[in-house]
């Protein structure tokens, strides 16, 4: 498991790379706002409030955010 985890600075990098450049700012903003939050509960709705956001302009995001879930609770 400890091989399939990530550190934030390289998930949000991978993340991004399915933005379009010109949203990239933008899209950075919203993701980093599931770091803030307070509490893993916190996150995990803010994970799901910005994912769902995402997903309908971006799929491909939308996509990579499931697979990142899925491998983080495996």
């Amino acid at each position: 498991m400890a091989n399939q985890q990530r550190c934030r600075v390289h998930w949000m990098r991978n993340a991004l790379a399915h933005a379009p450049a010109r949203q990239r700012t933008a899209v950075a903003a919203m993701l980093k706002t599931i770091f803030a939050q307070e509490s893993k509960a916190e996150a995990q709705a803010q994970w799901d409030t910005v994912a769902d956001a995402l997903r309908e302009k971006q799929d491909k995001l939308g996509t990579f955010m499931d697979a990142s879930r899925i491998r983080h609770r495996a």
